[in-house]
């Protein structure tokens, strides 16, 4: 919900869609980079970045939620939610298969 003054954006379970969009952006252009300089397509490249943040995010959110992280620093919370972290992993894991075979394919 936006303040008074604040522009409003547009969110999807809390995170804004102007960051994935712009995250998502630097992925195409590096991977484009990447297939300039390599023997890489570009989408390819392109999907294999995109997987490489989505499982450095969970990554990061499974290591911030555990007793002593940055989400939990007096370890009140005993459990980790799994079930985000594990779902961002698997479409990861599609992502980079999905990579691999418009590379090999």
């Amino acid at each position: 919900m936006a303040v008074i003054g604040q522009k409003q954006t547009f969110r999807r379970n809390g995170m804004r869609i102007k960051y994935t969009l712009f995250s998502i952006h630097i992925c195409v252009v590096v991977g484009g980079a990447m297939a300039a300089f390599s023997s890489l397509r570009w989408s390819a490249a392109t999907c294999f970045l995109v997987a490489a943040l989505l499982i450095n995010g969970a990554l990061a959110t499974w290591e911030d939620s555990r007793p002593g992280g940055f989400d939990n620093p007096n370890g009140s919370e005993k459990t980790t939610p799994m079930r985000p972290i594990l779902a961002t992993v698997a479409i990861a894991f599609g992502v980079l298969l999905t990579g691999a075979w418009i590379q090999i394919g």
